[in-house]
């Protein structure tokens, strides 16, 4: 028997969830992995692609003991992975948490090109096809609430797994799942 050990660093995009997903798999598979310690260093990334690295080591955690070491940044989608593991451990200098979603739309453009001449014509079907679209008018009150309602739904994925992994209290939620970042030390007293 023997700990394996695997190093996350960096942004969380398609390529780790191509680089890592399999680790996680054949780890879970070798019998004589008694243990997996996931070192962690990451200022998080992308929302589908944390999600599916959760997964894959909730399903490895599930089979072996695996604990999380934050060495630096445990923030964001890569917290969401670290609360798959059975334990957290973090450097005291560490910064943990960041609980939420955000998504930085691209700015509208169209106003620019129109001053310097250029015209681009959008053809759509769906009124709100191009609500993203750098060439559209900055999106009006409508179109931000339901795009802010899609984020809530990531957000309430992210919540419930670090809620119920973690164990938060009920009357802790608010004061946790907020989007702070927080010191090890802040986190292990809110219980998070």
């Amino acid at each position: 028997m023997y700990v394996a050990e695997v190093s996350f660093y960096g942004r969380i995009t398609d390529r780790s969830v191509r680089n890592y997903v399999p680790i996680f798999r054949y780890l879970r598979s070798r019998r004589r992995v008694g243990g997996v310690l996931v070192t962690i260093n990451s200022e998080g990334g992308d929302a589908t692609a944390s999600q599916i690295l959760y997964d894959a080591l909730s399903s490895l955690s599930s089979k072996k003991t695996v604990y999380a070491f934050i060495q630096g940044l445990g923030v964001s989608g890569s917290y969401w992975l670290a609360c798959a593991c059975t334990k957290i451990y973090a450097m005291e200098t560490s910064l943990v948490g960041s609980i939420g979603v955000i998504s930085v739309n691209p700015p509208s453009v169209r106003r620019f090109l129109e001053r310097i001449g250029i015209d681009v014509n959008v053809t759509k079907v769906g009124k709100y096809k191009d609500m993203l679209s750098p060439f559209s008018p900055p999106a009006d009150d409508e179109a931000r609430e339901i795009y802010r309602k899609v984020l809530s739904d990531i957000f309430s994925r992210f919540r419930d797994d670090v809620i119920s992994r973690r164990k938060i209290p009920p009357e802790r939620i608010d004061e946790t799942i907020n989007g702070r970042v927080f010191s090890p030390r802040e986190a292990l007293e809110l219980g998070s």
